[in-house]
């Protein structure tokens, strides 16, 4: 075990606190560490300390104790000798001044009680104090002399200074001041306040407290002043304009110069910075910021944090918008959240001033009804019932879904993946992909879908048919209502059982029984050949990088048909071949359907068998005439 668990453990043996009776422990401190001297950090450790009589292989066993323990970040533990469960001996028996004494380490790295001994140490000085604790106090001693009398010494500080005595009587009021009313005031250069409850910038009865700035400043005859307390209404204003009066508003608090400004009959109001609220008589409104909710004046319920939040905001309700300019551009919308700097919520449509029950953060574009739209600055998400989430998200339909990064555009769409650019309707893109037209799904990475209606999943896919299927890396272009499984590496698709073609009778029109047989069948070349994908790629335009495997395809040797060769055969037979797939462009290849070679080949086989019961029946015949 020591191979794999060493300690580099000086034992801190720190300083005891000797009194009349001495605890009878004393601390330990050790570093846990690997074979490769690797600290073992946050470790639980079984530990076993022992006080031995000497060094040696004999050494008697004074006291053994076990603890567990756990390492700090650095592999460092700490533990208290005499604090464990006591295996042998006891602490108190220990004569420790009968001799040196030694301390013997095994430690467990796992935990449990599989012990390795890290070595003996010889206890030095300070668990000593154990036994000078321990030991007889000797008889107490007979007073000295009295000593002579010192020198006086040097003159001591000065005394604190004694309480305040009562205070004097009232003396009579003096003359009025220069140009000054009668009685004391609030000093210019302040007042030296003895009793807060006395001493006060106040009223003493049930009347508003008012502070103006210059003369009566008045606005359509209300008084615009610069401070307001009244315990009648619970209105509060301190900045000059803010709250004017006479009003019948109640319960508004306005701070900062100009807020709430306007405000006559609305109540339950919070405004805190210059201009904010400054155009409101709405109800149960907060802003905070320069300018907050700044050209509200019907709206209710909505909070604005942040200079110019919700300043566009004129009679919407419910909106919430936290940060710079947040939402600034909606006058009628309800139930909006913008949070971040410039988060904005525009009105759509000709004419339209409103937004309603959207969600934007990250200082961004939202606009529209129920939409979210989280991103960083940059993103637009516009339309009804959609959700855009991602840095610099551009999503514009109504029922759709863009997680990332790039551009979605319709309705009913899912873009997610990095980075996207979808435009159509009720299409699904997933990783980085782009799509272009209806109801179409691209799935992996380097995907362009485009058309109406196809599929693609996997990577380097460029399809631009539709109706049609394209699944695997580098598969090459298909065409219309076409279905292409792997690319030209491919060795083996399968399954548990055939596949299966609809064949039903109730489906089918134009029924002849002019399919060739011998004719036709007579005609093919059957060959075995091998595939050379290079040039097969070649001539499909596909490019894809090399992998392990690519090529083993063409090390197989296949048999079958030359596809040229089987159209020639079916031509000369007069025969409407189906089995043979002619190319559709330049980039494209012959292929065979090799299951259609079953109808031709079960009439030859019917052919063949007439020719053979008529080859028995000429045979019989001639045996009858011998």
């Amino acid at each position: 075990m020591k191979k794999i668990f060493l300690t580099c453990a000086a034992a801190a043996l720190l300083a005891l606190q000797v009194s009349a009776q001495a605890p009878e422990k004393f601390n330990y401190q050790g570093v846990a560490r690997s074979a490769q001297g690797a600290a073992l950090d946050n470790q639980n450790l079984g530990i076993k300390i022992s006080i031995l009589d000497g060094s040696g292989a004999n050494a008697n066993v004074l006291y053994s104790e076990t603890q567990s323990v756990t390492t700090n970040n650095f592999g460092l533990y700490n533990l208290q000798i005499g604090d464990g469960t006591a295996v042998t001996g006891t602490m108190s028996a220990i004569d420790w001044g009968a001799g040196d004494r030694y301390i013997k380490v095994e430690i467990d790295p796992n935990g449990g009680s599989s012990y390795s001994d890290l070595g003996t140490t010889q206890l030095l000085s300070v668990p000593y104090a154990l036994y000078s604790a321990n030991g007889t106090p000797g008889p107490k001693g007979d007073p000295g002399p009295v000593g002579p009398v010192g020198p006086q010494g040097p003159k001591g500080d000065k005394g604190d200074t004694g309480p305040q005595g009562p205070q004097g009587p009232q003396g009579p009021q003096g003359p009025p001041g220069t140009g000054g009313g009668s009685g004391s005031g609030w000093e210019l250069g302040g007042n030296t306040i003895t009793d807060p409850n006395k001493e006060f910038l106040g009223t003493n009865n049930v009347q508003p407290l008012q502070v103006k700035v210059g003369s009566t400043m008045a606005v359509k005859g209300r008084q615009m002043k610069a401070g307001w307390v009244s315990p009648a209404d619970n209105n509060t204003t301190w900045g000059y304009g803010a709250l004017p009066s006479p009003n019948t508003a109640d319960n508004n608090t306005a701070i900062g110069a100009n807020a709430l400004s306007k405000t006559i009959t609305g109540g339950n109001n919070v405004a805190v910075g210059v201009g904010a609220l400054q155009n409101n008589d709405g109800n149960s409104n907060v802003a905070v910021g320069s300018g907050a909710l700044g050209s509200n004046t019907k709206g209710e319920m909505n909070i604005g944090i942040g200079a110019d939040a919700l300043n566009g905001i004129t009679e919407g309700r419910a909106n919430i918008g936290i940060g710079t300019g947040s939402m600034d551009g909606n006058q009628t919308g309800r139930e909006n959240v913008a949070i971040g700097i410039k988060t904005q919520m525009p009105p759509m449509g000709k004419n339209a001033t409103s937004n309603s029950i959207n969600i934007g953060a990250g200082g961004g574009i939202v606009s529209g009804s129920d939409v979210i739209g989280i991103g960083t600055r940059g993103y637009q998400v516009q339309g009804g019932s959609i959700i855009g989430i991602g840095a610099h998200i551009n999503l514009n339909g109504d029922k759709s879904l863009a997680i990332g990064d790039g551009q979605v555009e319709g309705p009913q769409m899912v873009g997610i993946g990095y980075p996207i650019t979808m435009n159509g309707g009720a299409s699904i893109g997933l990783g980085a992909v782009s799509t272009e037209g209806d109801q179409l799904i691209a799935i992996g990475t380097d995907v362009s879908v485009a058309g109406g209606q196809s599929i693609a999943i996997g990577t380097g896919l460029n399809i631009k048919a539709g109706n049609a299927i394209a699944i695997g890396n580098s598969v090459p272009d298909v065409k219309d209502n076409y279905i292409h499984l792997g690319n030209s590496s491919i060795k083996w698709i399968g399954g548990q059982v055939n596949w299966s073609t609809y064949s039903d009778g109730r489906i089918k029109t134009n029924v002849q029984a002019n399919v060739p047989g011998l004719a036709f069948i007579m005609k093919l070349n059957p060959v075995t050949y091998n595939l050379n994908i290079h040039t097969q790629n070649e001539l499909q335009g596909v490019s894809s990088p090399d992998f392990e495997g690519k090529y083993d395809i063409e090390q197989i040797t296949q048999t079958g048909f030359i596809a040229q060769e089987v159209e020639q055969a079916a031509e000369a037979a007069n025969f409407d071949f189906n089995g043979v797939v002619k190319p559709a462009d330049n980039n494209d290849l012959y292929s065979l359907r090799y299951a259609e070679f079953v109808v031709p080949l079960v009439k030859a086989v019917q052919e063949q068998q007439k020719e053979i019961e008529a080859l028995k029946a000429e045979i019989e015949a001639l045996k009858a005439n011998k």
